[in-house]
């Protein structure tokens, strides 16, 4: 009775643990979801508030994804997307937190990020990863990311702010054109 009793309890851990990485984490990409990027951005912020330190977040919106879909269908953008999460998890740095926010978009966020020329240089480099020359190609058409970055505290004082921030830069991007960064639109 002992022996299925540990049994039984084992079974639930592993059952609690699966419902957990499936709350907290895309499903295609394997990344962390909006839920649980809002929940790491505060505690993030928080930490930020006691130290006096900053919080940086990049909103990434990804374009090309439709051509893609309609040449090859849905599994080819799926198989699209997990490449991407691939390549811009290994361009952030130890220590960022990369999520899938929706269909396509991705959001970083950078505890300790000192200043905008520092993010500048990480946005610079995860669109870099997009046409990677040593890798084969993301797609058999031109797949960009306009990129809004925002801090805290100078662009917002909480959360919610900081990401309302960030997502308006990065419509200012996409204004822009495919492949740009903006800052802080909010403050424009």
């Amino acid at each position: 009775a002992c022996v299925h009793a540990v049994r039984n309890e084992r079974r639930r851990t592993e059952i609690a643990a699966q419902f957990d990485l499936q709350a907290n984490h895309d499903a295609c990409t394997g990344l962390p979801n909006r839920r649980f990027f809002a929940e790491w951005l505060s505690y993030a912020i928080a930490h930020a508030r006691r130290e006096r330190g900053h919080v940086g977040v990049l909103f990434i919106a990804i374009s090309g994804t439709t051509a893609v879909t309609d040449l090859h269908g849905g599994e080819a953008v799926d198989a699209l997307l997990i490449e991407i999460a691939r390549r811009f998890r290994a361009a952030s740095r130890e220590g960022d937190l990369f999520a899938r926010l929706g269909a396509t978009e991705f959001a970083l966020a950078t505890p300790d990020a000192r200043d905008g020329r520092q993010l500048a240089l990480l946005a610079q480099r995860l669109r870099d990863q997009l046409n990677e020359t040593s890798q084969p190609p993301l797609a058999d058409t031109p797949i960009g990311a306009s990129i809004g970055i925002a801090f805290f505290p100078e662009d917002a004082d909480d959360p919610a702010g900081v990401m309302a921030a960030a997502n308006a830069a990065m419509y200012a991007a996409r204004r822009a054109g495919r492949n740009h960064v903006a800052f802080n639109a909010l403050a424009a």
